[in-house]
């Protein structure tokens, strides 16, 4: 089996920053037990197999901390430095440089990789945790040298960063990736080997649910009589197999890989569809585009707003007012409920969309999270004001009609969308 030959630096303070806004569990995990998490990554959304990581640096500032926005306690960075110390990390420290908390790690880490492009190891994958778009002339580099590039990211980035980037990683998939995926049901001894060395889960055909999902898949795909649309197919196979079963795809990390991972014969597959070559008429490209309005279309185009109609725009927002009411908030959690509860009133919206608007509506100050939870109008101003915000951020200047065109689609006065001059 190839493996990759890869490289992992983080950028600690800017990630785990992230982290405790989308999921402060998250945030928790990733600080206290790196050595679990970088396992699943070494296994999950590879291209080539599994990853060696020939490299492991974390950047943070000894004198940093985040706060939990449960219990104001803070997490203190110097407390992580044994964990990640012995989850055999390099650890560089990278103190405050200025008042304002400066501490240069960015450019430490951008020197690492011209240095590491420069050496004698010739490396597959740079793998860079941040969502700092200043990395995005260190993102050229690496790609101009032929080399793949991942990006995990837990903040807005810009869309030039990720465009860069052959993998990006973001919101819900970072929080999938690092939370467990299920809890011990007991306290483990702290001295036993499945405490100290966490042995992986099993992947692809060696999850013990495997053969009950290819089953499952296999029948619907020699049933249809026509292509298949992959996030209904998601869907249904989730609801088939459980929730709890399934996990985040055995160990594949998307339902598409784990569906390739099946071999299905004549199987073709597009952006939306899984079809039979032989049997079904292949898909028109054009299939699932909504007609954006111009303008519409170039704010989605600088900001990543998901491409919805405007019906699937008013239900998304009513839904997350009702998942905030209902439930304590968890990101992956609101994803997976939200989509499900909105293909059930016939709106077929993707977690991604769903995580960008949850994001969104954290940035745009009406988190789902916050007591009293937010109500639908709340939540749609929130995401419009941050949407205008990036899409002014990214040099998209928009006139009086553009405006009230991207707020008219979204469903929110012009008036209580503008942004505040101060944020």
């Amino acid at each position: 089996m190839s493996v990759s030959r890869s490289v992992l630096l983080i950028d600690f303070d800017n990630f785990v920053s992230g982290l405790m806004d989308l999921d402060p569990s998250a945030a928790r995990e990733c600080a206290q037990d790196p050595g679990r998490w970088v396992a699943t990554l070494a296994e999950r959304y590879t291209v080539e197999g599994p990853r060696h990581w020939l490299v492991r640096r974390v950047y943070l500032n000894p004198g940093g901390f985040v706060v939990d926005p449960r219990d104001r306690e803070r997490l203190y960075f110097s407390r992580v430095r044994l964990f990640y110390t012995n989850a055999g990390f390099e650890v560089i420290d990278c103190p405050s440089l200025t008042k304002g908390m400066k501490n240069g790690a960015d450019i430490r880490m951008a020197l690492d990789v011209v240095d590491l492009l420069a050496g004698p190891v010739e490396y597959g994958e740079f793998i860079l945790a941040s969502s700092d778009a200043d990395f995005t002339p260190v993102l050229h580099r690496i790609r101009a040298h032929g080399r793949r590039v991942t990006v995990l990211t837990t903040g807005q980035s810009a869309v030039a960063f990720r465009a860069v980037a052959d993998t990006v990683i973001d919101g819900p998939a970072v929080v999938d990736l690092i939370r467990p995926v299920a809890e011990p049901s007991g306290p483990l001894d702290a001295d036993s080997d499945k405490a100290a060395h966490h042995p992986p889960a099993p992947v692809g055909p060696a999850h013990p649910s495997w053969e009950a999902f290819g089953t499952y898949v296999r029948a619907r795909y020699e049933q249809a009589t026509e292509p298949l649309n992959i996030a209904t197919l998601a869907l249904e196979t989730r609801r088939a197999v459980g929730d709890e079963n399934v996990g985040p795809w055995f160990g594949l990390g998307k339902f598409l890989p784990s569906l390739q991972a099946l071999n299905l014969p004549r199987a073709k597959f597009s952006q939306h569809h899984l079809w039979d070559e032989q049997r079904h008429q292949a898909p028109a490209a054009a299939e699932h585009i909504v007609d954006l309005p111009p303008i519409v279309a170039q704010v989605a185009t600088v900001t990543e707003l998901p491409r919805l109609d405007r019906d699937s725009w008013r239900e998304l927002f009513e839904v997350l007012e009702e998942y905030a009411r209902t439930h304590d908030f968890d990101l992956t959690d609101s994803t997976m409920w939200s989509r499900d509860t909105l293909a059930d009133r016939g709106y077929h919206v993707g977690r991604q969309a769903i995580g960008i608007v949850v994001r969104g509506t954290q940035f745009g100050g009406a988190p789902l999270n916050r007591t009293p939870a937010p109500d639908g109008g709340e939540i749609a101003i929130a995401f419009t004001r941050n949407v205008l915000r990036r899409a002014v951020q990214s040099g998209l200047d928009l006139n009086d009609d553009e405006l009230e065109t991207v707020c008219d689609w979204l469903g929110v006065a012009v008036q209580d969308a503008q942004p505040d001059n101060g944020e």
